[in-house]
């Protein structure tokens, strides 16, 4: 194998001697059409019009000859050997940088691009070996609350998506679920409510600059506020969402949109919720299943407001809904009505 490389080494510095010397006979003037003349002069005569293949010959054995002193030449391997090695360092460092950049700026596109993507959920596997040691709820969301919003007590209040969104990040981190103590089951430990419905968190994502997914629901966040306890149980957090603008969908045109719409994103197409349900779509006039199912979206046609909770949270009760949905609805009208709101949360009884 050292013979091997020793051999290359000593043709490609020969190959570059090569080069070299072209380079300067045609810097002096004895450039390729000389050569061809010198080459190709046949004059008469047996001997003299075989001139050329001789003068050829006489070429490739200089080369050779180049090449083998090339190869016996400590200096010359050393300095190719330290060729190599550099060549091979620039080009893994390009390498790397460049998937590091194309990485980044898909990533970055997809925040600010105007096309949608689809967003995979977690794989319960993960979640349960990441999560399965929280046996409380409540104890879990304290720790995530404390993590998002350290320092914070009573009341603390964040505005606009840039000042939200990190926070979000760390308060929904993956895992969502947790193991259940019954076989193949699992639980739930975090929930949004606002007063009119109430479902469990089992996603949530950075969609967009400043769009996030929780569950189906694209919220772009306008308002937070963090409510913080002496007590670990006494944890809730208020967001808020933005309106958006209806998407037009193909077979949606004459349909009375209400205060949210629902879609599917599938191969980065929009689809409507009743293909959504059906499982297929037309295509070219033909019907075509879908090979997997899409992803379902829901946005707010109007302004929007929900607690993240634990599941057991005194907030999570069905008999407190008609509340917290009458102070949801004057927090969205009026900011001041947040202490109030924060008031109530904090005297809620803890079973």
């Amino acid at each position: 194998m050292k013979r091997f490389y020793l051999a290359i080494a000593g043709s490609f510095i020969g190959k570059i001697l090569a080069v070299l010397a072209v380079s300067i006979c045609v810097a002096i003037g004895f450039g390729p059409d000389k050569w061809a003349s010198w080459i190709l002069d046949v004059t008469p005569g047996f001997l003299q019009a075989f001139r050329w293949p001789f003068r050829i010959a006489a070429i490739v054995g200089v080369l050779l000859i180049a090449s083998w002193f090339a190869a016996k030449a400590p200096f010359l391997k050393a300095a190719f050997v330290w060729l190599t090695l550099s060549l091979r360092k620039f080009l893994t460092r390009v390498r790397k940088r460049f998937r590091y950049w194309t990485t980044r700026t898909y990533r970055y596109w997809q925040f600010i691009g105007p096309n949608d993507y689809e967003v995979l959920r977690s794989t319960r596997a993960i979640d349960q070996a990441h999560f399965a040691s929280f046996e409380n709820d409540r104890v879990a969301f304290a720790h995530r609350f404390a993590d998002a919003f350290p320092g914070a007590r009573w009341l603390s209040t964040l505005q606009g998506p840039s000042n939200i969104i990190p926070r979000l990040d760390v308060l929904l981190r993956w895992p969502l679920s947790a193991a259940s103590p019954f076989q193949d089951h699992y639980r739930i430990p975090f929930y949004w409510n606002c007063g009119v419905g109430n479902m469990h968190i089992t996603r949530y994502h950075r969609y967009k600059r400043d769009v996030v997914l929780v569950n189906e629901m694209e919220i772009r966040p306008t308002f937070l506020a963090a409510i913080g306890g002496d007590v670990y149980w006494q944890t809730y957090v208020y967001l808020e969402g933005a309106a958006f603008e209806p998407r037009q969908i193909r077979g949606e045109e004459n349909y009375k949109l209400g205060e949210y719409q629902e879609y599917a994103i599938y191969e980065g197409r929009i689809f409507n919720r009743t293909e959504y349900d059906d499982g297929s779509y037309v295509h070219k006039g033909r019907p075509v299943r879908f090979r997997r199912a899409p992803d379902l979206r829901s946005r707010q046609l109007v302004p929007f407001g929900m607690l993240v909770i634990p599941n057991s949270s005194p907030a999570n009760n069905p008999n407190r809904d008609k509340a917290i949905r009458t102070h949801i609805a004057r927090v969205i009208a009026d900011k001041d009505a947040m202490k109030s709101f924060a008031r109530y949360l904090m005297s809620l009884p803890k079973e």
